[in-house]
């Protein structure tokens, strides 16, 4: 059976938030442009975008008031670029393949 995930989930805790990021699998030739990003703030700014398009959902990100974080304050507050950041790897690392198995001859 092959690894391949419909949704990649990100888990992290992020000033004091417990946050869960729900994101589809990106495709090829989006992948391919992130070829030799590094650092946080320039694969966040490569991301934004991306996660725009990959974004499911976002849950357990709240703002001062109590209040719940939506997608859009999500990708475009600066604040998150951080979470941001780091789900845009895991949604990079999660869409491709690890260690893949050389086909049978």
């Amino acid at each position: 059976m092959s690894k391949y995930l419909r949704q990649i989930i990100h888990k992290s805790e992020f000033d004091g938030d417990s946050v869960t990021v729900v994101m589809n699998p990106m495709n090829t030739v989006d992948a391919l442009s992130l070829q030799g990003v590094d650092g946080e703030t320039s694969a966040a700014t490569l991301f934004q975008p991306l996660m725009t398009k990959y974004l499911v959902s976002v849950s357990g990100l709240h703002a001062a008031d109590g209040s719940e974080v939506s997608k859009d304050e999500f990708l475009t507050a600066l604040y998150f670029l951080p979470i941001l950041a780091a789900a845009g790897m895991d949604l990079l690392n999660g869409s491709r393949i690890q260690n893949p198995t050389p086909p049978a001859s």
